[in-house]
């Protein structure tokens, strides 16, 4: 960020609570960018010769060797990035977004990115499958994208396998099976489209059902971990309909917002679910019957929850926010009531409404990817805890 004239305002992201004054830069809990970005920034700054960049570049590291925390911002997308998903072993980073691509990152190589795939119109989801080979995207013209990932001699490629196109207007999500098998897909049309996913002996992927959804404008849709039931969110409407993924059927109907709900996601035990609306998230009680839910906390006042992700050991939900911030909720740890829903951290670094939010699967590196309307790509990362 710049400062005065000629100079460079250093912002570092500090531990829990934690802000340290150093002698080369104001540093506080707000955003950093990667070094690459920090020199960037530096010479279109001031043009000075090394010494600023090596003030930035100390700083980071400085922030990394001590806090154990830095963000990478990834920069390319030049409209608002919708959604954002981490293939199964966490080495790359697919991002969509309004300006009709969507972009693949190497987690690998310091998030280089190493495929721009376009599209007609918009993207407004993206969902790689359980085993990492064929990348999901839903866009604007009313069909599913389908990309296969491949490696040869060691460059990465994506290929159109098929385009989806039973879709009459635009889709908005799409979602995996547990097993790959399957993938749903929803957006401004009263139905949810199943499709048959198993890509055996080269064979195309088959409608396999069309689910009457009776409501408009579907925004959201999560498998659950079981992959006996789909939950639904509506921008037109306040509630949460599960549905039979084999019969097609409506197996219950969650109440209990006061508005439209735009994410939903179940817990990987399978025992919960998160759902989020204008300036609420809800979580919900999975029962034995494996159809009964209750409502047993609600977290007020978050702002318009666009999307949400549960962490893989259930302990922390990251909501992505209106308010222009990643919102991190504890749901079960450090003395507190089980099932509770408590505010753990709120981490800034978006300049505009934060719409796609995604924990990386667990490695030794604690990884959040966030996108915003700012058209940027934030990875946050951790060497513990945030």
């Amino acid at each position: 960020a710049s400062g005065l004239p000629g100079t460079v305002s250093v912002f570092v992201e500090a531990g829990k609570g934690q802000r340290g004054l150093f002698s080369r830069g104001a540093m506080e809990a707000s955003s950093v960018s990667s070094v690459d970005v920090a020199l960037r920034i530096c010479k279109d700054a001031s043009g000075l010769p090394g010494m600023l960049c090596k003030i930035i570049r100390d700083c980071l590291e400085v922030d990394w060797k001590f806090f154990g925390q830095r963000v990478h911002r990834l920069l390319g997308h030049d409209g608002l990035v919708c959604s954002v998903s981490w293939s199964k072993d966490g080495l790359f980073l697919a991002s969509a977004s309004e300006d009709r691509t969507v972009r693949v990152w190497d987690a690998q190589d310091d998030f280089k990115p190493v495929a721009v795939l376009s599209h007609s119109r918009a993207v407004n989801a993206v969902a790689w499958s359980p085993d990492g080979k064929i990348l999901a995207s839903g866009c604007n013209d009313g069909a599913v994208y389908l990309w296969k990932f491949s490696k040869f001699d060691d460059e990465y490629k994506f290929s159109l396998a098929q385009r989806l196109r039973e879709h009459g207007r635009g889709v908005r999500s799409v979602s995996w099976s547990p097993d790959g098998k399957a993938l749903a897909a929803g957006g401004k049309e009263d139905s949810i489209q199943l499709w048959d996913a198993k890509f055996e002996d080269g064979e195309e992927c088959s409608l396999e059902r069309s689910i009457d959804a009776s409501t408009s404008s579907l925004w959201s849709l999560s498998w659950s971990p079981c992959g006996e039931f789909l939950a639904s969110g509506s921008w037109i409407g306040d509630s949460i309909r599960m549905w039979s993924a084999r019969t097609g059927r409506v197996e219950n109907i969650l109440k209990g917002h006061s508005s439209f709900v735009c994410s939903v996601g179940f817990s990987n035990d399978g025992k919960r679910m998160a759902s989020g609306s204008c300036n609420a998230v809800k979580l919900w009680k999975l029962y034995d019957s494996k159809r009964s839910y209750s409502n047993i906390s609600t977290k007020s006042d978050t702002g318009v929850v666009w999307d949400l992700s549960w962490t893989a050991d259930d302990s922390t939900i990251a909501i992505a926010s209106s308010d222009k911030s990643v919102t991190l909720l504890g749901s079960s740890k450090d003395g507190y009531r089980e099932d509770s829903l408590r505010t753990l951290r709120k981490l800034r670094g978006h300049t505009g409404v934060v719409r796609s939010v995604a924990w990386a699967p667990p490695n030794k590196i604690r990884r959040l990817a966030s996108g915003g309307e700012d058209a940027l790509v934030l990875v946050w990362e951790s060497r513990s805890s945030f």
